[in-house]
């Protein structure tokens, strides 16, 4: 058969090609990541976070944690990055948009930039009007930007959703 071929063709034909490896198996960074956040070992979380985003690139979720990872550890600017990364991913209002939203006006917050915190808590009970705490946030920047009438309608609601929250009004 293999003189037929070569004389069809004139050459010999290819070797036959060997079965390409199985895929290595993907880490379960999501459950390791889990389990050193609820160890308190951010560290440890964020790293499997980003073999999360290294894996899954176009999931809002390794992004997401791995910006929460890293504001909690004061790296202000990789939280940033990697919580717009999950913001840009994140379905319009979807939970993970408001808590991508969330997070990033924390780290404004405690980057001193109260306008830019503002900005990100609109956006996050634009996302889920729901969330008392959402409305909690924006109250605190609206006040820690001088608007304090819309400060305290936004702890109003906040009471409203989440009658326990009476800090929402303490705040102000």
């Amino acid at each position: 058969m293999f003189n037929s071929l070569r004389r069809l063709f004139g050459t010999s034909p290819p070797p036959p090609q060997a079965a390409a490896p199985a895929p290595a198996p993907s880490v379960d960074w999501k459950a390791k990541g889990n389990a050193a956040l609820g160890r308190g070992d951010l560290a440890e979380a964020a790293r499997w976070y980003r073999t999360g985003a290294a894996q899954a690139p176009a999931s809002v979720v390794p992004h997401l944690n791995l910006g929460y990872c890293l504001l909690e550890m004061g790296q202000h600017a990789e939280a940033q990055a990697s919580l717009m990364q999950a913001r840009s991913l994140a379905p319009a209002g979807d939970a993970a948009a408001f808590e991508a939203n969330h997070l990033l006006g924390r780290t404004r917050q405690e980057q001193g930039d109260d306008a830019g915190a503002l900005a990100f808590h609109r956006e996050a009970v634009q996302c889920d009007p729901r969330q008392a705490l959402g409305w909690r946030e924006l109250g605190r920047a609206q006040h820690a930007t001088g608007d304090r009438r819309s400060a305290i309608e936004s702890a109003r609601r906040a009471l409203a959703l989440e009658p326990q929250l009476a800090e929402a009004i303490n705040d102000l």
